[in-house]
């Protein structure tokens, strides 16, 4: 509502004040998802087991690893 009109009741939150915009978020979602992931710790460096992540990578490079849908073995 514009407050230059003059209204016949009150009007909560006509925009203005700035109290009636201070709910409103000014990060984007993506800015939102990377500041979750980046306080998870599951996704921390300390957290990654290098012994396995290296086992899995030479797995992976040697094609014995089962696509993760399933691949042909589904159908």
């Amino acid at each position: 509502m514009n407050p230059q009109k003059i209204a016949n009741c009150h009007v909560l939150g006509d925009g203005s004040n700035a109290a009636d915009h201070a709910h409103v978020s000014k990060r984007t979602p993506m800015a939102t998802k990377k500041a979750e992931i980046m306080g998870d710790p599951q996704y921390q460096s300390e957290a990654i087991d290098k012994t396995r992540e290296k086992a899995v990578t030479a797995a992976r490079r040697e094609g014995n690893v089962r696509p993760l849908d399933g691949g042909v073995a589904k159908k």
